[in-house]
């Protein structure tokens, strides 16, 4: 999903904290002993973290579906949509099953222009000008 994060997971030996994005059930689950908006300013964005000590049972059932919540937000949508209409995973296997073709090396981006960099203009050649002797000058070479 392109480095985008739907749940964190800590398991310790002093239980399990899980923190989802809620953006629909945040305001229910922060109603729970165990819920609590999500640290480093995550919880305003609607992150909800939940702890369970290690006796606890957490609520599976409603843990399942914070996950799916949780990860239709973050999701593209073209891989909500593929959840939606029961099509599932992408289709990795056709990618498989065909025969491999030699690949090329992809081609490489350029540079954008501001920070291609061009030859620098050369400053024009200073000119030397001969300083005309005064006669005073001229009287002391000799």
């Amino acid at each position: 999903m392109k480095g985008k994060a739907f749940v964190f997971l800590t398991l310790t030996s002093e239980g399990l904290s899980m923190s989802m994005k809620l953006p629909q059930s945040n305001g229910a689950a922060l109603m729970l002993p165990f819920a609590q908006p999500t640290g480093y300013g995550l919880g305003k964005s609607g992150w909800v973290s939940a702890n369970f000590g290690a006796r606890d049972t957490p609520p599976l059932d409603m843990l399942r579906k914070w996950l799916d919540e949780s990860y239709r937000a973050v999701a593209p949508k073209k891989l909500v949509a593929q959840m939606d209409s029961g099509a599932g995973a992408p289709k990795a296997e056709k990618a498989k099953a065909a025969p491999a073709k030699a690949r090329s090396a992809p081609a490489r981006k350029s540079a954008p222009a501001a920070a291609k960099k061009t030859p620098a203009k050369k400053a024009p050649a200073k000119k030397t000008v001969a300083k005309k002797a005064s006669a005073g000058t001229r009287a002391k070479r000799a």
